[in-house]
């Protein structure tokens, strides 16, 4: 492990793809911090994807799936 300027060790992170296909599954947090963060965008997330679609992003994909029912 290398050291940072402030001396405390800083563990390697590699990227999450190569973890989770060296593995077989996705990489669990080790630290509070790094526990925090993931609740605190993972309650963004769900607000996010409680909101309502916009009427015209809702109209708009309507009209895609409508064209392409049509192409078929």
């Amino acid at each position: 492990m290398k050291s940072g300027s402030n001396g405390k060790q800083i563990r390697p992170v590699a990227p999450a793809a190569s973890k989770e296909k060296a593995s077989g599954v996705l990489p669990f947090p080790d630290t509070k911090a790094e526990l925090q963060i993931g609740r605190e965008l993972q309650a963004l997330y769900d607000k996010i994807v409680a909101e309502p679609l916009p009427d015209q992003l809702v109209d708009l994909l309507r009209k895609l799936s409508s064209d392409t029912d049509k192409q078929s």
